[in-house]
């Protein structure tokens, strides 16, 4: 298996790349867009930029906040430290 399809999902598609828009994101992790805001500002998830400044979220960026709200949520970590 060559590295360029270890990166890929079992449909081919590339899970780095970022595809979601902020809304959409928030969407499918179930939090206020504002809260993907709070997350990048805290360096907890790095969202890529259209020429126009746009937030695009990949399907590892939705995984990682995914990841956080479990953290936070289920386990009661505090993202302050």
């Amino acid at each position: 298996m060559t590295t360029r399809t270890a990166d890929r999902d079992r449909l081919g598609r590339d899970p780095g790349r970022p595809v979601y828009v902020i809304s959409v994101a928030a969407e499918l992790v179930r939090v206020h867009p504002r809260t993907l805001r709070i997350y990048e500002y805290e360096g907890l998830v790095c969202p890529a930029r259209t020429p126009s400044n746009i937030r695009l979220y990949s399907e590892n960026d939705v995984r990682r906040v995914l990841w956080i709200r479990h953290l936070t949520q289920r386990l009661g970590v505090n993202l302050a430290g």
